[in-house]
């Protein structure tokens, strides 16, 4: 079944990046930390892809392309610099400065090739696996509970952050956001949901574990708060 986005119109606020987006760059911030460290992003795609997400975060990337993911990153570092910033070594930089720009011109994360239908298919290229090899070591395997937990927390603190800033509305209007604009799984029933099931202690706690690596995982005081008085974005 293929994948098709339905645009709905949900009434925001200005921020850098817009909502979605804003949201949306934190979790490829959470993608290109991982990548830094030496995980490996075929794992990590193929993790998201069953957690639920349509194309994981490396593909993704690809389907938006490399040009454009770099020129979006400085809205945000300029924007929110608090919590939005850049290695040294970013793995899209390395990408983008091989000449890859993903789909677009058949080279990014992965290789494309037209399919018998005429479509790019997706393919490991084993020149980006060397590339990334030679700058951070051999791909090691992360546990899948780090993968998802590094990427949708970070994506989780920045739209907290968004509502407690009135960027968006309500967490109804977030998860709709987010389920429309990046086909967020519904079954998951969006990002706020999410953290609703999990239990905002555990996502304070599982958060509290990776703000030594950046700012975007560091919990709010005010979520922290509800999380001590049991409460949920949906109560």
């Amino acid at each position: 079944m293929r994948w098709r986005w339905v645009r709905k119109p949900i009434v925001v606020n200005d921020c850098p990046g817009f909502l979605v987006n804003r949201v949306l760059f934190a979790l490829l911030s959470g993608l290109e930390m991982m990548l830094a460290e030496g995980a490996d992003f075929q794992q990590i795609d193929k993790v998201m892809e069953a957690w639920g997400l349509p194309m994981g975060p490396a593909y993704l990337m690809d389907v938006v392309g490399i040009d454009t993911i770099n020129h979006c990153y400085p809205v945000l570092t300029n924007g929110l610099p608090e919590r939005f910033s850049k290695g040294d070594n970013w793995p899209t930089d390395i990408i983008f400065n091989a000449g890859r720009l993903g789909q677009k011109n058949g080279l990014g994360f992965y290789k494309y090739e037209l399919n018998e239908k005429g479509k790019p298919a997706k393919l490991v290229d084993p020149d980006v696996v060397a590339m990334f090899e030679s700058q951070f070591g051999a791909a090691k395997m992360l546990d899948k509970q780090e993968i998802t937990d590094r990427l949708m927390l970070s994506m989780a603190m920045e739209m907290v952050h968004c509502l407690e800033e009135g960027i968006v509305a309500s967490p109804a209007e977030a998860d709709m956001s987010l389920i429309y604009g990046v086909g967020f799984p519904v079954f998951h029933g969006g990002i706020c949901r999410w953290m609703d099931e999990q239990g905002l202690d555990s996502i304070v706690e599982r958060a509290d574990q990776y703000t030594q690596l950046s700012e975007l995982y560091r919990p709010t005081e005010k979520l922290r708060q509800m999380a001590a008085n049991r409460e949920s974005f949906y109560s």
